[in-house]
């Protein structure tokens, strides 16, 4: 049994970063099927996603295996240009992945300390980073899924880091 089976499972894999042919970072998320876990934010409800990643390189060892699972009602992976990252270490102009919570209150409650995205306006009011990749994001789809999928078995610890 790895660190949690009932979630690092093919079902729930969202895509990757990286070359698909060279240990890439398999991302994941569960919003929950037919059963979602809700939350209410101000008068209406909102849909709880489960998510994590599987790291299979990376130059610290203590960085690879299975992200802890979190979860938020504001998840968002998405492809940005690393000239736009408050911070990024030598930006090139290209596309990379940028993993959001919207607003602090959603930030604390993962875990996580998030840097600011949008100048001029609070940390309540924008989508906060805690995670950029170096490389873009790809979706999964079915010619991909069974490569991902080798993730899962080949790392079932959580990783030592954090």
């Amino acid at each position: 049994m790895g660190y949690r089976d009932d979630f690092y499972n093919e079902e729930n894999i969202l895509g990757y970063t990286g070359k698909l042919e060279d240990n890439p970072t398999v991302y994941f998320a569960d919003a929950g099927g037919l059963n979602p876990k809700l939350q209410k934010v101000g008068n209406q409800q909102k849909v709880v996603v489960q998510f994590g990643h599987i790291t299979q390189a990376h130059n610290d060892p203590k960085n690879v295996g299975r992200e802890a699972v979190r979860e938020a009602y504001s998840y968002t992976i998405a492809n940005v240009i690393d000239s736009t990252v408050p911070g990024y270490p030598n930006p090139t102009g290209k596309e990379i992945a940028q993993e959001c919570v919207y607003g602090e209150q959603e930030l604390k409650k993962i875990g996580l300390k998030g840097y600011k995205t949008e100048a001029g306006k609070s940390r309540d009011e924008q989508h906060l980073d805690w995670h950029v990749s170096r490389n873009r994001f790809e979706s999964v789809h079915p010619g991909n899924r069974k490569v991902l999928a080798m993730a899962i078995n080949k790392h079932a610890e959580k990783k030592k880091l954090g």
